[in-house]
């Protein structure tokens, strides 16, 4: 099973729609803030999807949660935007908050930087910004769950 992960859109769904287009195979996307409303957008383009999307700290008046817990296909995923665990400084925080769900993935935005790390048996990922990156390219994340295993990489536009 494919998952795509996006994170700070900013206003710009363009390079997103690409992406989805790109990988049909794809049954869940994930919004990690800051660009709700055209990510409800893109919903109604691929209703045959599955959609999870946080909070960001521009994302004003969304309805969306600031954390959110999934399953898919079998493994716990813990997403947050990031800004209200101090992601600049450290990960502590974040850490200590997804392994009270003992998630096996945890997902964060806020800094338009990726990062991909494997501590302790959980995957932290940090996709970047689909639309406006800080030091390096536009990107997106995925994760490929396959019985129970799980190989999550970033993706450069």
């Amino acid at each position: 099973m494919r998952v795509l992960i996006f994170s700070d859109s900013h206003g710009r769904s363009f390079d997103m729609h690409r992406v989805i287009t790109n990988h049909p195979e794809a049954e869940y996307i994930l919004h990690l803030g800051d660009g709700n409303n055209e990510f409800e957008n893109l919903m109604s383009l691929f209703p045959e999807k599955k959609y999870v999307m946080v909070c960001g700290n521009n994302d004003f008046y969304s309805q969306a949660q600031n954390d959110e817990v999934v399953k898919i296909g079998g493994v716990t995923v813990f997403m947050t935007h990031g800004h209200r665990y101090g992601v600049y400084v450290s990960l502590d925080r974040l850490k200590r908050a997804a392994a009270k769900y003992d998630a096996r993935v945890i997902l964060y935005g806020h800094t338009h930087m990726t990062d991909y790390r494997y501590e302790q048996g959980v995957y932290i990922m940090n996709p970047g910004s689909i639309s406006q990156p800080r030091m390096s390219r536009k990107s997106y994340g995925f994760i490929d769950i396959t019985g129970g295993s799980v190989f999550c990489g970033i993706s450069e536009l």
